[in-house]
């Protein structure tokens, strides 16, 4: 099926996870990040208890969120467990950096400018040895631990760019590090 394939495809991505507070998740994730907030809803338990929850737009896309404990308890990393959009557009991007930098509510783990490509690699093939070319990337927390990355390409044609078949794919730099360390490709 080649329409999950297409970049161009007429949808909206749904996403679901857990806090342990409903009403606290609607004042953070609507008030103080700025998403839209679109209603209330309650699961039915197998013990006939409801579940409560709510649903926000998130940049457009459609967010459940359930009363629950966190999902999954994962160490200061964003790693491996993190999501968020990528912006096609420069100034949105930027709006909402500043946004979450200046809102005293927000936790901004990091906010930068990745041009990694390591010496030695041609800088119009580096996204064919999997690094990120020309990214902004901006990390901020939520009050339950669960990371959310806002990313901007330079180059709308990056975004996918890592996109390559096996057999294609060189091997990933740091095999390369361990195994030829006089190189130095990390830095």
């Amino acid at each position: 099926m080649s329409i999950l394939g297409d970049s161009h495809t007429k949808t909206i991505w749904h996403m679901a996870f857990t806090i342990p507070d409903i009403e606290e998740g609607i004042r953070w994730y609507c008030d103080v990040l700025g998403c839209r907030f679109c209603q209330r809803f309650a699961i039915n338990v197998e013990d006939g208890s409801h579940n409560p929850g709510f649903i926000f737009s998130f940049a457009g896309h459609h967010v459940s969120v359930l009363q629950g404990p966190t999902s999954v308890d994962q160490p200061d990393s964003r790693l491996p467990r993190h999501n968020g959009p990528v912006f096609l557009d420069r100034d949105e991007y930027f709006e909402v950096v500043e946004h979450c930098k200046n809102h005293p509510e927000i936790n901004v783990i990091d906010s930068k400018y990745n041009f990694l490509i390591p010496k030695r690699i041609d800088p119009a093939v580096a996204h064919l040895h999997g690094q990120n070319v020309r990214c902004h990337r901006t990390t901020i927390k939520d009050p339950w631990n669960n990371w959310i990355e806002f990313k901007y390409y330079s180059y709308e044609d990056e975004i996918h760019a890592q996109n390559l078949s096996w057999s294609d794919k060189p091997k990933h730099p740091a095999v390369w590090r361990a195994k030829d360390r006089k190189h130095r490709w990390s830095k």
